[in-house]
């Protein structure tokens, strides 16, 4: 089954990479959310935004998208913390007070223990997780326009991003 073989590469990888962080005495605290926008999604942004170029953008406590296989689509931002669009979004994020604390994995998902909650991240087959700084992902990655069969889906920690492509289950536990 290289499903197994590909997510224990992609926890082993990302093991490496925040224990070097952690080491390194750089303090990993999530900054934020990008996804993609669908197909559909796109036509509803402005022209100038992101979304509507088929880019990353950054999702706040208003956002109701929901990711996830047809028959288990689930919030991308964490439910509890989620704010209405007429009260806007919570500020400062309650997602900036969350801090990786351990990471484990199943054989189609990596699950990061974020303390108050779980950020299951589960793709589909022959994918893998790519670890960049900060900058690169902000000059660089954020700029590829996504194709039909790839999502990003980026925990944007202060020092690294993690790209995850491809994305299939829901979002914070």
């Amino acid at each position: 089954m290289p499903e197994t073989r590909e997510s224990k590469a992609s926890f082993l990888a990302a093991m490496k990479c925040l224990k070097e962080l952690l080491e390194a005495g750089i303090k990993l605290q999530l900054l934020g959310i990008d996804i993609d926008a669908t197909e559909a999604e796109e036509t509803k942004f402005p022209k100038d935004h992101p979304a509507s170029l088929g880019l990353p953008y950054q999702i706040d406590s208003t956002c109701t998208v929901k990711r996830g296989t047809n028959l288990s689509q689930g919030p991308v931002y964490p439910p509890m913390w989620h704010t209405t669009k007429a009260a806007g979004p919570a500020d400062p994020d309650p997602l900036t007070t969350l801090e990786p604390k351990d990471l484990s994995y199943t054989c189609r998902s990596l699950i990061l223990n974020l303390g108050a909650l779980h950020l299951s991240i589960q793709w589909l087959t022959h994918t893998s997780a790519l670890f960049c700084s900060r900058s690169d992902y902000e000059s660089t990655i954020k700029f590829v326009h996504k194709k039909p069969e790839l999502q990003f889906y980026v925990p944007r920690f202060a020092g690294t991003s993690v790209v995850l492509p491809q994305i299939v289950g829901g979002g914070g536990s």
